[in-house]
Order: C-alpha cells, then structure tokens, then sequence
C-alpha cells in the first residue's frame, strides 16, 4: 500500500493506494470512535459491490439519484433528512463511496451537517481517484451552472483501490482519463506522451502496475498544488484547464448525454488553441494536442449553438468582471492564467469544436 500524506495546516490527511485496500477499512481508519458511520452511494454502485467487505460492516447505506441530477439542491435537503431521520450526529462518520458525483455530495453534506463532520472518500471511478476526491471541493450544481454552491471540506481520508476500476466500462475509464491528460498538459510533457502513446492500452486496464503508476503521479501532482493553494486562490486555479468551457458544455446539456470527462476533452483542445492563436502554445504541440485528443471517443457536439455556449461562459466561477479567466498552455508541461482572451478566439475555439 502506498501512503499520499496531504500535510495541510489545518486539514492534514492522506491518500491509501493499493489493490484490494478497502477490504479492511478498521486497518486504514479508527472506525470504532464513531457513534454511527454511513455510506453514501448510488443504487447501481450498491448492486455491484453489495458483497464488498465495506457493506458488510453494518453502516447505514443512503441512496443517493444516479448521475449529476444528484447534484441539486433539492436531493441535497433529501438526503439531509434522512441523516436526521437516521440520528446521524456531530461524532458520526459518512463515507462517500462512488465517483464524482458522490463525492461531490458526501463532502458538500458533511461540511454543512450540523456545521460539519467527518467523512472519508472511496472513489470508485478513475476520475475520482485521480481528481474529485482529492483536494476538498465540494460542489453543487443550479440551472445556471456547475459546481455555482460548494464549500472547502477535507476528508479524513482518501482511500484509492485500484481494483474498483475493473467494473467499469471502457467509456467510463476513457471519461477519467480526460483529468489523467490534463495532469501530463499543465504539469509534465512526459506523463503526457507517455499516456498520449500508450492510451489504448492503459484504457484497457491490462497493465496494473503501469496503470498504478500513473494514478500516483497524478496524485502527487494534485497533493502538490493543495499544499501550495488549498483555497483556489492562485496555483490550483491552473487545475481548471479545459474546465471553463468543459463546465460550459455540461451546463448547456443540461448535465445530460455528456459526460464530464468528454466536455473536458472537448475544453482541453479549445484552450489549446486560444493558447497557440496567441502564441503561448507552439503550432507543432497544438497540433499534437489536437491530434490526439481528437482521436479519443467522445459523444458529438451536433448542432450546439455558439452564442449559447458563450452564455454558459458567464457562469464560470473563475470569472472575474466581465472576463472569463482562462487556463492556457504556455508549453505542454506548463500552464498559466489569463483572462484578456477577445471573444473573436473565444468564437473561433468552439467553432472548432462544432465544425
């Protein structure tokens, strides 16, 4: 097993990494000093890992909706209640068992129960092991945008079991990886060309020590930029590349027959460009951008309305006046702020996208 320690100030915790580590939750967490311990999950989740050791542990299992549509105000207030109903209390304990959305959930209801109890965060998709679960956002979604309500709670702990990738489908290993290439794109040009080269076998999960590898790398670039920025103040804004527009394409479907992973592809090679057109970016690294993000399969933008994007913009929550703040790619390794981008390449970068 390896040990991520997130040496926070006030908040200090760790990622667990390993196979099969989730067997033996007792040898990871103290649980016998909380009063009652809950799980919160999705039904298709629970029907897979209803023989898990984790459920059969006697914790309460809360049911939360299936995808982003769990993430509205009114599921929130749904599930509170049934904490109340269940008597959960200030010395009990919610572990958040699923992937984004979940997690989103669980640290959103533990900072805001009873002005906040623990939790622990079991991410069973790639997407949360290598991004969602780690850092302490919280998020919840409105009409208008993504992740509008949100607070900053950390976990207790952070448990990565690798062996939970092996129930998803190829599309949902794919989805993930879209976080896995932004890591390589603003931090390290080889992890990028490592995964660009060997995508379709890492999608495959065949190689688990490789696979293994690259999820740790990940992890220790986000635990770097938490410690550094744990409030989203500077440093950890350079996360969001492909995001300003990603969380625009997630809004304008409505959080529906697109997932976060492909918006953020899409995000990621509209930000390139705006980062080539004003020459941060080399022509020849934009086009090796392009060029594979483009061969990664993803659900079409048929007929998306430009000027409707662009309302979408406006609700990003990195904007600043009437500015969107843009993450832009000065080399592939290396990312950096900027918000002056003229709508003229705002229009051009997403009708690349829809052409």
């Amino acid at each position: 097993m390896k040990i991520i320690n997130i040496n926070l100030k006030n908040n200090a915790h760790s990622i667990y990494m390993g196979q099969n580590i989730s067997n033996d939750l007792s040898s990871i967490i103290k649980t016998d000093k909380y009063d009652k311990i809950f799980i919160l999950t999705q039904q298709s989740i629970l029907d897979i890992y209803i023989n898990h050791p984790l459920f059969d542990l006697g914790f309460k299992n809360i049911i939360i909706d299936e995808s982003e549509s769990a993430k509205k105000l009114k599921n929130i207030d749904l599930i509170i209640n049934q904490l109340i109903e269940k008597k959960c209390t200030r010395n009990s304990l919610i572990i958040g068992f699923g992937g984004g959305v979940t997690t989103d959930i669980t640290g959103f209801i533990a900072s805001v129960y009873m002005r906040g109890i623990d939790h622990i965060l079991v991410p069973t998709t790639l997407l949360g092991m290598v991004d969602a679960a780690i850092g302490g956002k919280t998020g919840v979604n409105t009409n208008s945008g993504k992740n509008l309500i949100g607070t900053f709670k950390q976990p207790i702990a952070i448990i990565v079991d690798i062996i939970f990738l092996h129930s998803l489908n190829k599309k949902h290993i794919i989805n993930g990886f879209a976080e896995v290439v932004k890591y390589g794109l603003i931090f390290d040009r080889n992890m990028f060309t490592n995964v660009r080269d060997n995508f379709n076998e890492l999608v495959k999960l065949n190689n688990s020590q490789e696979l293994e590898k690259t999820i740790y790398q990940c992890c220790i670039l986000k635990k770097n930029i938490i410690v550094k920025d744990e409030f989203d103040y500077n440093d950890r804004m350079l996360l969001n590349f492909g995001h300003t527009i990603g969380h625009a394409l997630e809004s304008y479907y409505q959080y529906k027959n697109m997932m976060h992973g492909e918006a953020i592809y899409y995000g990621m090679i509209s930000a390139s460009y705006i980062s080539w057109k004003l020459d941060f970016l080399s022509k020849d690294d934009y086009n090796n951008i392009y060029n594979f993000i483009n061969t990664i399969p993803k659900t079409k933008l048929i007929n998306a309305n430009t000027e409707t994007l662009k309302n979408h913009l406006m609700f990003d929550k990195k904007r600043k006046g009437n500015k969107n703040n843009f993450i832009l790619l000065n080399d592939i390794g290396s990312a950096m702020i900027k918000n002056n981008i003229s709508e003229s390449i705002i229009d051009q970068s997403l009708k690349l996208l829809i052409n």
